[in-house]
């Protein structure tokens, strides 16, 4: 290289690192709204990610009470079936009782007011 080539080289060199320099302070300003931009992306997948931990929770709590509901109407149709039962059972005794009030007055008139 000749002694020209490398004076304009080093010109445009110089020129160049001028242009950095003027340009540096806006490189640097981007700099710190993208690092906070990251930064508030990494709080914001934070919070996602605690949301997304909460949820799954709530899913898991959701299905505990769905099954202690399922349960509880289990026991709950149990309960009205025995309630059947014992109300069946009770027309029937009454049916009984009637049954037999009905053989001895019949047979108290009989004894009593024989005809």
């Amino acid at each position: 290289m000749k002694k020209e080539e490398l004076r304009d080289l080093i010109d445009s060199l110089e020129l160049y690192l001028k242009l950095v320099k003027n340009d540096l302070p806006k490189l640097h300003e981007e700099n710190k709204k993208t690092s906070s931009n990251l930064e508030q992306l990494v709080i914001e997948s934070r919070k996602v990610t605690n949301i997304g931990t909460m949820l799954i929770e709530l899913r898991e709590t959701f299905s505990d009470i769905q099954k202690s509901l399922s349960r509880y109407e289990m026991q709950t149709k149990r309960i009205e079936l025995i309630a059947q039962n014992h109300d069946i059972l009770q027309n029937r005794l009454n049916i009984v009782y009637a049954l037999l009030f009905g053989f001895f007055m019949g047979y108290s008139i009989n004894i009593f007011l024989p005809i």
